[in-house]
């Protein structure tokens, strides 16, 4: 009698903690594996539930709807779900109003887990971002400038502390009202955008802090179009903000901080020692063919005679 007794305690005492423990990780999210790799999903879920607790902790908001997250193993099977055109370097793709994210798998990336873990960050942050304005018409530049700051590291470009100083100083920056429904096809172009978007809203953030950002978006949610929500939030309107970051650029690129860089000190070193390996081959190709018809060289040495005789013993 006492171990039916014991036994029937012991499985009150597991349900109850099954559900607790059930309290505490809501389910959430689900993966679809399409690789059918173990790994990549175990180094999903770590990524996703390490970024989703983070994103409920900036805006104070949890989604409501189970999110799909899709891994793909190949580019083939990750362009299939593109309806605009298809730039190779996306590594994610969020789809707000269906509450799903694609995903190519970790093994297909150069940078790694850490790259993995930006890629589910960004595409999480647009995921938050719909279900916080209600899927209102949140400009681009908005939606992928909070996805980018909220990245733990910003895997878009080999040299990302060059692309926006680069655009700033030869002048190619975009105006952020040609950036509020679409950003441009050329890859260049795409990479600026995605640059100043990035660099615009963390300049917001630093100067008026998070809690602005937060109201911004709850202007947006009620049907506020972006520029009376600015004026409202902000006080000032997108003109007048973008002008101010534009202010804040000034003060600190410069032709000098570009070239002080070391990534752009490398790449400058290796493309010159490229050209300069070219130019010596095709002036050693020259000397060569001089040298036939028994012509000075391009080298700047003269050709070589035969040493005079000397006709003292």
């Amino acid at each position: 009698m006492k171990n039916v007794i014991s036994a029937i305690y012991i499985f009150i005492f597991s349900v109850a903690v099954a559900q607790i423990c059930s309290a505490q990780k809501p389910d959430i999210y689900t993966i679809i594996d399409e690789t059918a790799n173990p790994k990549a999903v175990a180094i999903t879920e770590k990524a996703f539930e390490q970024s989703y607790k983070e994103l409920v902790s900036y805006f104070n908001f949890e989604i409501r709807n189970k999110i799909v997250i899709r891994i793909v193993g190949s580019d083939e099977s990750f362009r299939k779900y593109f309806n605009k055109p298809y730039y190779k370097k996306v590594l994610g793709i969020a789809f707000p109003e269906h509450c799903e994210i694609i995903l190519k798998s970790p093994a297909t990336l150069i940078f790694g887990v850490a790259d993995y873990r930006a890629v589910i960050a960004h595409e999480l942050c647009h995921i938050f971002l719909a279900a916080i304005t209600r899927n209102a018409n949140v400009p681009l530049w908005l939606h992928e400038g909070l996805a980018m700051h909220f990245e733990p590291v910003w895997y878009w470009n080999s040299f990302p502390s060059l692309v926006l100083p680069a655009a700033y100083l030869s002048g190619n920056l975009i105006p952020f009202g040609a950036i509020s429904q679409s950003f441009p096809p050329n890859e260049k172009m795409i990479q600026t955008a995605y640059a100043q978007s990035r660099d615009f809203v963390s300049f917001l953030i630093r100067s008026y802090g998070m809690d602005k950002i937060s109201a911004l978006l709850e202007k947006l949610a009620g049907n506020t179009d972006i520029n009376s929500a600015l004026i409202l939030v902000y006080s000032d309107n997108l003109q007048g903000l973008e002008q101010a970051w534009f202010l804040d650029m000034k003060k600190k690129y410069s032709w000098v901080y570009l070239f002080g860089q070391a990534n752009f000190f490398w790449f400058a070193v290796s493309v010159c020692a490229i050209i300069g390996f070219i130019l010596m081959k095709i002036r050693r190709k020259n000397a060569v063919k001089n040298m036939e018809y028994g012509e000075p060289d391009n080298l700047g040495n003269e050709s070589i005679d035969e040493p005079e005789k000397n006709e003292t013993t």
